[in-house]
Order: C-alpha cells, then structure tokens, then sequence
C-alpha cells in the first residue's frame, strides 16, 4: 500500500510537472521545476492517500484520488504564480525606486520560503499521518 502509493504519487506529480512546467510554462512562484515538482508530488500523496479511494485498481492502488489532486494542486500553483515583469523600468525612476523593487522582492522570496517549507512540513505530517493511523487500526 505504501510502496504503490508512493510509485502513483511519483508518477502523477512527474507527468503533471513536466504538462506544467515545458507546456504551459508555469512551475509554481519557484525558478526551478524541482521544487514545483516536490510540492507537487506531497500534495499529491497526501491528498491520494486522504481522500477516500474510488476508480479502478491499477498496480494496486487508487489511481483517480491521487490524479485529481495532482490536477487540482497544479492548477492552484499555475493559478497563482505572477507572471514575469519583461519591461525594463523607466530613466526617471532611479536608484531609490530600484532599492525599494529589490528590498520587496527579497522580502517576499523569503515569505514564499517560509511559506514553502511550513507547508512541506504540514503535507508530510499528513502523510505520515495517514500511515500511523491506518497501521494502528489494522
């Protein structure tokens, strides 16, 4: 059960990330097209292993629950991923303009990391979670 969950999560967030991030060129408010994938990946698991299971059994498990979390996860991150600023600012907004541009933008990468990584921490407990629970009932 583990061991096939872990495989459709893999494989769901993999296929979604690179849908995503090569197609609709979107990957979340990261750079990289990893961490997208491993925010991808946890909510995918713990979202599947969550949701009460429903469709066919392939490999056996639940393929549909993980698949439209997956879906459901990548399109909140498209969704909310600002898009790239590509005009250049202007002459008269000089040095103090540009200051103020860089100390927000630092501010908010160091938001968005907190952010990043209290979630992980949440999407993982829930996985984990799931798993205490279900080997203390059986």
């Amino acid at each position: 059960m583990f061991i096939s969950d872990l495989v459709v999560a893999f494989v769901v967030a993999f296929v979604l990330t690179v849908v995503f991030a090569r197609m609709f060129r979107r990957h979340g408010p990261w750079e990289s097209e990893f961490w997208f994938f491993v925010a991808l990946f946890l909510a995918t698991w713990a979202g599947g292993v969550w949701i009460r299971p429903f469709g066919p059994i392939i490999a056996g498990a639940y393929w549909l629950p993980f698949i439209l979390m997956g879906i459901l996860f990548a399109l909140l991150l498209a969704a909310v991923t600002p898009r790239r600023q590509e005009s250049a600012p202007r002459k008269s907004q000089e040095s103090r303009d540009t200051e103020d541009a860089k100390v927000a933008a630092l501010e908010r990468t160091i938001a968005i990391g907190w952010l990043f990584w209290v979630f992980m921490l949440l999407l993982v407990t829930a996985v984990l979670l799931r798993y205490l629970l279900v080997a203390a009932v059986d």
